[in-house]
C-alpha cells in the first residue's frame, strides 16, 4: 500500500504491487496495467487503512486477445479522462480475517461479486479471497 505524504488515499493493485493514485485518470491507470498479464486486476480504494470501493479490470493473455489495447479500449473512449475515483464501487463487501470460508463463499454468492476483500479487527486491509481460491482447494481435494 502506497500512504501519500499529503494524506491522499491510493489505489492498490493485486499484480505486482502496481499503485495508482485515486486522482489518475483512467486512461494512464489502464496504460500502467496493460505491462500486467492476469486474468482481473483488482483495484482498491483505500482511505487511511480502510477499504473504500473496489474496480475490476478484466484482462486475458496478450498472446489470446492479440494485445491488450482491445481489451482496454473499451475504457479509453467514454472514461479516458476521468478520475479512477469515479468507476470505483460503493463501500465493498468485506469479510473479517477470522470468518469461514463458507461464510466468505455465501458473501460471494449473495453479492454477485469474485473478490472479497479481508480486513482486520481494525478493518485494515490485510488480504484479498477471489472465487479461483475456492476452485484450487476443489480442485485439491481440500473442500470436501
Amino acid at each position: 500500500m502506497l500512504k501519500l505524504s499529503s494524506g491522499v488515499s491510493a489505489f492498490v493493485l493485486s499484480v505486482a504491487g502496481l499503485v495508482a493514485a485515486p486522482y489518475l485518470l483512467i486512461w494512464l491507470a489502464c496504460r500502467n496495467l496493460q505491462f500486467w498479464f492476469a486474468r482481473v486486476v483488482i483495484a482498491l480504494a483505500l482511505a487511511g487503512c480502510c477499504v473504500l470501493g473496489v474496480y475490476a479490470f478484466d484482462a486475458v493473455s496478450e498472446d489470446a486477445q492479440g494485445g491488450l489495447n482491445i481489451i482496454f479500449a473499451s475504457i479509453y473512449q467514454p472514461a479516458g479522462n476521468d478520475e479512477v475515483a469515479a468507476v470505483m464501487s460503493g463501500v465493498p463487501i468485506t469479510a473479517r480475517q477470522d470468518e469461514t470460508l463458507g461464510r466468505v463463499a455465501n458473501l460471494m454468492l449473495k453479492h454477485q461479486v469474485h473478490h472479497i476483500p479481508i480486513v482486520n479487527s481494525n478493518k485494515k486491509l490485510v488480504g484479498m479471497v477471489s472465487s479461483i481460491e475456492f476452485v484450487r482447494l476443489a480442485a485439491d481435494g481440500q473442500g470436501d
